[in-house]
């Protein structure tokens, strides 16, 4: 008997809503980076999306080489 054996489609796991929220978050941001990066949306666009940079001025939208 395999480990996959020992679980079943339906099976249930009690998660806390914040884990839960936290998981939910961490997916959401991943999928907006994934995005920006498949359709070359410049780096300090995607940084300033994630709070880690301040807002982009309008038409900036040029990125360094």
């Amino acid at each position: 008997m395999g480990v996959m054996d020992m679980f079943n489609a339906e099976d249930r796991v009690t998660v806390k809503f914040s884990d839960f929220y936290n998981l939910v978050k961490g997916c959401t941001e991943r999928e907006f980076i994934t995005n920006g990066l498949k359709y070359k949306i410049p780096h300090a666009h995607i940084l300033a999306m994630l709070n880690e940079l301040g807002e982009t001025e309008k038409g900036d939208t040029e990125h360094e080489s």
